[in-house]
């Protein structure tokens, strides 16, 4: 086994530019040479498999699951309130008036 360092970066973070002498970062890790050697450290292989295939089926499930309400980001009923609510944010208007300006500005009506 050996301690690794890798480096990345983030221009990014919640949609807000990232300061130029914050964008880089580091982390350290282990890399284990051998199976035996990464059981040897508390890991089990037998259960990281299963808990990874429960995880990415039920994931899977839940996608399928819940596909009914998935928007189309295409639609206009989309579209309109993603814009409403884009407006009460950023304009701190409430529901009826960002409403208003949405109805003027696109022409979608409720």
């Amino acid at each position: 086994m050996k301690n690794e360092t890798g480096k990345s970066t983030v221009e990014k973070a919640f949609g807000k530019p990232q300061p130029k002498d914050q964008q880089e970062y580091t982390y350290e890790y282990r890399v284990f040479d051998t199976v035996d050697e990464a059981a040897a450290s508390g890991y089990n292989f037998l259960e990281l498999a299963n808990a990874s295939e429960k995880s990415n089926a039920r994931a899977s499930a839940y996608q399928k699951a819940i596909a009914w309400a998935k928007p189309d980001p295409n639609s206009e009923e989309f579209m309109r309130e993603n814009m409403i609510v884009t407006s009460m944010k950023l304009y701190k208007l409430s529901r009826e008036a960002a409403e208003k300006i949405v109805a003027q500005l696109s022409g979608i009506k409720k």
